[in-house]
């Protein structure tokens, strides 16, 4: 009856690192998957952004939809991760009479071509790009029920 059965017993050091290393692993996952979903976001807003309007004034370049790289960062710890997308004019070609980083600038703020043109698609790439970053954020918080946090659970087992 004294008998302390091996099966109760429980290494807590043991135990408290395989915690942290799952959640530090949910967490990379969960960074992983917000990058697919905003990548996947921004190159839809871009298509939607190009097919509400067929220029007069201007031939298109097509150059948006090389503005946007997936991102996925940890820091060296291993305890931090981002994930998102990069917006930058690094692989747009010049082909414009102004340089890329105004034509992107443009672009996200909603204007086909230069503002003064008044040729404007509601919402802004920028615009719809941030409220579905700030759903995802949201919807992540609630408790963990959502998707996105799902899918990175499912991932990190």
């Amino acid at each position: 009856m004294g008998e302390v059965s091996k099966m109760n017993i429980i290494n807590i050091k043991d135990l408290c690192i395989s915690l942290q290393n799952y959640g530090n692993n949910i967490a990379k996952q969960l960074a992983i998957v917000f990058r697919e979903e905003l990548t996947r976001e921004y190159k839809y807003s871009i298509e939607k952004f190009y097919d509400s309007y067929n220029p007069i004034y201007y031939d298109r370049t097509w150059q948006l939809r090389k503005s946007g790289s997936p991102l996925y960062r940890k820091n060296n710890s291993g305890k931090s991760y981002r994930g998102g997308v990069l917006i930058s004019t690094d692989k747009m070609k010049e082909t414009h009479a102004d340089p890329n980083t105004v034509v992107l600038s443009n672009s996200l703020e909603g204007f086909h071509g230069k503002p003064y043109l008044g040729i404007y698609t509601p919402p802004a790439i920028i615009d719809h790009i941030l409220t579905f970053r700030d759903l995802l954020f949201y919807s992540v918080q609630e408790d963990g029920s959502d998707y996105f946090s799902q899918t990175a659970i499912s991932r990190a087992k």
